[in-house]
């Protein structure tokens, strides 16, 4: 490897390593702070990748890019929001990143927060102001990201942004809406929770389940015993097959969903 190569990929090594001192030494010697190595890295969205806040303090005091992607088209506000780090992309936030760059296959930083069950960079996306209706190549909300991980307190914060009534009741690629994910998923809270904010207990999934369908098929107690009680649910309703909650309770084995 010639040698601005070699110091390039040593700087980015060091900075995704936290080696603040050995990155800034580096850089003193001359190599470029935007310079990439073969895999389209640079110093700020390696720092970014391992949460090192001092050192992408310094980076950034000394010039580097905010908005410079990656090989696969992430911005270092991105891999901070992936892979949790909320202190360091709360700096980059207050520095003016841009809190909405999608990557190579256009999911946001708050997708890629949501997906990975980081709620605190989800709420600090929200504050900032950054999209949360984008939906990813799969069809999926960071609500119906956040329901299918049966995490509720993120749910909570995105059903509190304006318009996110309206991914109640979007189904992504496979045909499964956040009620449906809800049911099937077994979390009672989160599922009176999507009740409260609107969502449908009719709306069926791809193989013409409804959300009470669903629970009693997974075996879903708690969310049974709520769904049943719920004025416009159907308790005879049939699925695509004919099937209804209580064949389909049955034939799984569940007892204590046949008994609700």
């Amino acid at each position: 490897m010639p040698k601005k190569g070699k110091d390039v990929g040593n700087l980015v090594q060091a900075c995704l390593s936290g080696e603040t001192k050995n990155a800034l030494a580096i850089l003193k010697k001359g190599t470029p702070i935007d310079a990439c190595d073969a895999q389209g890295n640079h110093a700020l969205v390696a720092a970014c990748c391992g949460g090192h806040l001092e050192l992408v303090k310094a980076l950034v005091e000394r010039g580097a890019p905010l908005e410079l992607k990656n090989g696969i088209g992430t911005s270092p506000l991105w891999l901070a929001a992936g892979y949790g780090h909320h202190h360091v992309l709360d700096f980059l936030i207050e520095k003016g990143a841009d809190v909405n760059a999608g990557n190579s296959t256009k999911d946001t930083p708050m997708l890629a927060a949501a997906s990975k069950r980081h709620t605190q960079c989800v709420r600090r996306l929200v504050e900032a102001g950054a999209r949360h209706l984008t939906v990813n190549a799969g069809g999926d909300s960071p609500l119906s990201l956040a329901v299918a991980d049966s995490n509720t307190e993120m749910a909570a914060i995105l059903l509190e942004q304006p318009g996110a009534a309206v991914l109640l009741g979007r189904k992504n690629d496979k045909g499964v809406h956040p009620m449906a994910s809800a049911a099937a998923g077994g979390n009672a809270e989160l599922a009176r929770l999507l009740i409260e904010a609107g969502g449908s207990l009719t709306d069926t999934d791809a193989n013409g389940a409804t959300p009470l369908a669903l629970a009693a098929f997974c075996g879903q107690a708690e969310v049974t015993k709520l769904l049943v009680g719920k004025e416009g649910v159907d308790v005879e309703c049939t699925d695509n097959s004919g099937a209804t909650p209580l064949w389909l309770a049955s034939a799984a084995g569940h007892d204590e969903v046949v008994r609700v």
